[in-house]
Formats: structure tokens, C-alpha cells, sequence
């Protein structure tokens, strides 16, 4: 009798850790703080959509019980840096960092390609386009996406420990033994700073800190039949490249969406914004010599730019003014965007 009810018992618990875990997601850990967020999605978003890898990799592969077992007042200890893969000093991610990172006042996202000389504003070829240029056949210029944090990208942290950091500054410097005017004290700074400054008219933001978050926004702003698109890889950056097939989401219908944009930081940290007006397409990009796929490219065309500023470098790379034409841009490797799913 005994016997019959821990096997009962022991098949129960075994069934309770695998039937939230789709097979991609099967290789986490399903005691690590990923798993958890994992088993978090499912319930928020309870549409079988498949969980993209690049997503997955951003999880903590912290024990789900290290969060508990941490002092109070927090601290972050060297093996717990190395454990959650965070950039702390004299850790193995934040040795990369000096040689593939710099900091410059600009943030990591885009618009971070933006360069301003005085009163002039240079923007790399590629960064924005038309609607129309995304026709299959069509050669373009590809703006390097290549997202510089990969060399030295942190983890999310497990949501109840990173809850636990105020998100301030000077704590977290404290927090993780970051020197002044250090690459990624800096980089603190300037993540803290633009994450507190007001939204644009009409937007409505977030910094996330942990994959829950992020999560919990994308719904609050969408629902939850939602689905998650970024560009694959960095393949195709600063060179002339050839549309393939294009697929506009939801039928090419204008729609809205949540765009995530990484910022450099001790752990992952995500800059969040509602998108309205937009639609979204998925292009195949082809090498113009060989006609073979080398990426999956995600963009979106903001077709209602009337809010956005006159100097906005868009307006600069294109031509024309708030509310005359629509702009559109490639999701950067290590961006996302998050959709209502597509229907058609």
C-alpha cells in the first residue's frame, strides 16, 4: 500500500515538471530559477506557443532555492555572480567587457548607432527604411545589428532576488563592488537614468528586471495570446543584402506591440515600450551573391509617427516629418518584440 502511493506519488511530481516544458524548453534544468519563469509563461500566456531559444538563454540557471537562501540585507557573492552568469568584478563575462563593450552616453538598443556632432546628426546607412523597400528581390543596406553586450551578456536574475535590488544607482554599484567611472559603473548610470526619465506622448514604458516582468508587461499591454520575434543572428551586418520571402504578421494588418531593447548592467536588465500603429514583417535575408539564406530579419514600420520629434534621426535618414510617412527598422539581434499571435 505504502509502496503503490510513492509511486503514485513519485510519477505525480514528475509529471507536475514536465508537462509545463514544451520539448525545446526540455533541456533547462526544471529545479533552476529558468524553469520556474518558464512554468510562469505558461501561465500567463497559456497559448502552447513554442518559447524561442534566444529568449531561453536570457534565464537565470540559478537553483530555484538559491533565492531563499540568500542574507538579508542581500549581498552577491562571488560564486553566486558565477553561478547566474553576472557581470561582476573579476568575473569571466566582465573580463569581456572592456574589450567588446564601450560606453559613450548612449544606450544599447538602436538608437545607439546614432552619432551627433554638434547640431548635426549622422545616421549609419541601413538604421531606418520604407515600408516598400521590404519586397522580395529587393537589394538593401543592411545596418549592423550585431549586438555588442553578446561577448558579455548577463543573465535575468531569479524575479525574488532581483526584486530585492532597489533600482537605484548607487545601490546597485554598491551592491555588485562596481568602481567609479568604471565601463559598466557607467553603463549603471546611464541604464537608471534613462529608465527614469519620462515616457515619449503615447508611450508607456517599462525596465524590466527579470523574464516574469518582462512577461507580465508584454500582457498588461497586449493580452495573453501573444507571441515573442527577434532577429535571429547577427549575419548580414554593414553590407548590401537581398530580401527574401516576407510574411507580414497578423496579415500585414496594423496592430501594436511591446519592444524589449537590452541595456548593459550587472544582470539583464530590458528597456520595454508599448508600440501603437505597427506593423510587423518577417523577412528571409538573402546574400546578394549566393542568393542563400543567411538570417531571419524581424522589422517593424511605425506608420503613425506624428508624436515623434522633427530631429528625430529618422526624419534625418529619410526625409520628410512627424506624421508624413511611415518609418521602419529592423529588431537588432538581442532586441525583441513582442505580438499579438498571428492569426492568418
Amino acid at each position: 500500500m505504502a509502496t503503490s502511493f510513492l509511486f503514485s506519488l513519485i510519477l505525480l511530481l514528475i509529471t507536475a515538471l514536465s508537462l509545463p516544458f514544451p520539448l525545446h524548453a526540455s533541456s533547462i534544468d526544471p529545479f533552476s530559477a529558468g524553469a520556474t519563469a518558464v512554468r510562469y509563461w505558461n501561465r500567463k500566456i497559456p497559448n502552447n506557443a513554442p518559447h524561442p531559444d534566444f529568449f531561453l538563454s536570457l534565464l537565470s540557471p540559478l537553483p530555484a532555492s538559491v533565492s531563499s537562501s540568500l542574507s538579508s540585507p542581500l549581498s552577491i557573492s562571488p560564486s553566486i555572480c558565477r553561478s547566474a552568469r553576472l557581470l561582476c568584478p573579476n568575473s569571466t563575462y566582465f573580463q569581456s567587457l572592456s574589450s567588446t563593450v564601450f560606453i559613450d552616453g548612449c544606450t544599447l538598443s538602436y538608437t545607439c548607432t546614432f552619432t551627433y556632432e554638434h547640431t548635426n546628426i549622422i545616421v549609419k546607412p541601413g538604421i531606418f527604411f520604407r515600408e516598400q523597400e521590404l519586397k522580395e528581390g529587393n537589394v538593401v543596406r543592411m545596418p549592423d545589428i550585431a549586438n555588442e553586450l553578446t561577448t558579455a551578456r548577463s543573465s535575468f536574475l531569479p524575479r525574488s532576488i532581483a526584486d530585492r535590488i532597489p533600482f537605484e544607482a548607487e545601490a546597485v554599484k554598491s551592491l555588485f563592488g562596481l568602481e567609479p567611472n568604471t565601463t559598466l559603473a557607467k553603463a549603471v548610470d546611464e541604464t537608471v537614468a534613462q529608465c527614469q526619465s519620462s515616457p515619449s506622448k503615447g508611450e508607456t514604458k517599462r525596465c524590466v528586471t527579470s523574464a516574469e516582468d518582462m512577461i507580465d508587461f508584454a500582457v498588461a499591454m497586449l493580452g495573453d495570446d501573444i507571441v515573442v520575434r527577434s532577429t535571429v543572428l547577427p549575419n548580414g551586418p554593414g553590407e548590401s543584402i537581398m530580401i527574401g520571402k516576407v510574411k507580414g504578421i497578423n496579415g500585414g494588418k496594423i496592430t501594436s506591440s511591446v519592444s524589449c531593447h537590452e541595456y548593459l548592467f550587472p544582470y539583464m536588465v530590458y528597456y520595454c515600450h508599448s508600440v501603437p500603429k505597427i506593423r510587423v514583417y518577417e523577412a528571409e535575408i538573402l546574400s546578394v551573391q549566393t542568393k542563400e539564406k543567411i538570417n531571419s530579419g524581424v522589422a517593424i514600420c511605425h506608420i503613425d509617427t506624428s508624436a515623434w520629434n522633427a530631429g528625430h534621426p529618422a526624419f534625418v535618414a529619410l526625409g520628410g516629418k512627424p506624421g508624413q510617412n511611415e518609418v521602419c527598422h529592423w529588431i537588432f539581434n538581442g532586441s525583441m518584440t513582442w505580438v499579438i499571435a498571428d492569426k492568418s
